[in-house]
């Protein structure tokens, strides 16, 4: 099978933050799926105000290879309507939609006709497309790249962090890490608009197996007032540094506390989700405490393979438990592991490409 995929290189473009999760999942883990090369198309250096050109550029590229399938993994409109439609009538597309929890009415559904095949990660829509006449549509799954080197021989990790969570700021995230600490619980942050800033995809595999307790966080909106709460605080709390003469830090944290507010009252992102973090971060050989998601159990066992949390209250409980719990954190470390071993995006691809030839 000839296999093409069309989109991102490097994480919003920016090569500083290595290879993006689209190209270890739609170009490494499918050839792998498949035992031949995909062939990538890239969209970086499109970005800006070259998007009739770059539409030429795919038509070319699909014209000399001729694929039997163009691998989609479109968040926005990153590629033009009418480009999807002339290459749906030429070749066969997939994109996968991995936020139908909460975009599937406001993205998934108004777009899903452009392509021959759709992939979802949540098995509660799929009734949906159907609903609205979409074929074709195949129940899926995040997962973790089988390109770790994991030995399992060594049984004393030099820890680096005693509690880490890797992923970008959100007025949500920063709530539930501010309530922690404090708690006198210390969380080390890594992500954009964190001080530390971002990492490479590298160095946070690594960090993941080198954080004795990772936080797997959403930065989904719940009906907790006291996010609205510690927001308006903080507005207040902003006003001090206007009194300092610390416009900067007024600007910063003002912003940042109106922004959590709007979040609350009008975001649409209320639902929890099943995230490729969850894959990741056990198949780094880390442990993680995760919000819970609807359907997580379908994929590790709530307890002995994954621990999970429904509000701040309870994930201070656990923090402070497993970081006590060396051994009990070790045994559901090493089961979900092995469980995460199962959850490949090899194995998904196999699967997808298989129902692909049944039809």
């Amino acid at each position: 099978m000839n296999i093409a995929f069309i989109g991102y290189q490097y994480p919003y473009g920016n090569k500083d933050f290595g290879k993006s999760l689209d190209v270890q999942i739609f170009v490494e883990s499918v050839s792998l799926a498949i035992e031949k090369k995909v062939s990538p198309f890239y969209i970086d250096n499109y970005m800006s105000n070259k998007k009739h050109q770059m539409d030429q550029d795919i038509k070319e590229f699909c014209d000399q290879l001729n694929p039997d399938l163009i691998l989609f993994n479109l968040i926005n409109d990153e590629i033009s309507v009418d480009l999807l439609k002339d290459l749906k009538k030429k070749y066969s597309t997939l994109n996968w939609f991995g936020d139908d929890q909460w975009r599937y009415d406001s993205f998934s559904k108004k777009i899903a006709q452009y392509f021959t095949y759709k992939v979802t990660t949540d098995k509660f829509s799929v009734e949906k497309y159907k609903k609205d006449g979409h074929s074709n549509v195949f129940l899926s799954q995040w997962a973790g790249v089988e390109l770790y080197n994991i030995n399992l021989t060594e049984d004393e990790i030099d820890y680096k962090f005693d509690i880490s969570f890797i992923g970008a700021y959100s007025p949500v995230r920063a709530w539930i890490i501010d309530y922690l600490k404090s708690n006198g619980i210390n969380v080390e942050c890594f992500g954009f608009n964190w001080p530390s800033g971002p990492i490479s995809s590298e160095q946070m595999l690594n960090y993941f197996r080198l954080s004795k307790i990772n936080l797997n966080l959403s930065n989904s909106v719940n009906n907790d007032f006291d996010f609205v709460k510690y927001n308006i605080t903080n507005l207040f709390r902003s006003f001090r540094f206007l009194l300092q003469f610390k416009a900067k830090d007024f600007y910063n944290l003002a912003i940042k506390s109106l922004k959590g507010i709007k979040l609350f009252f009008r975001y649409e992102k209320t639902s929890e989700q099943i995230k490729a973090r969850n894959f990741e971060i056990p198949m780094s050989y880390g442990f993680q405490i995760t919000n819970y998601a609807l359907s997580i159990e379908d994929y590790y066992n709530i307890g002995k393979e994954i621990v999970v949390f429904n509000n701040k209250e309870e994930l201070l409980k656990l923090c402070r438990y497993f970081i006590r719990e060396k051994k009990l954190r070790k045994k559901i470390l090493h089961r979900s592991y092995l469980r995460s071993m199962e959850h490949t995006y090899v194995d998904r691809f196999k699967t997808i490409i298989n129902q692909i030839n049944k039809l």
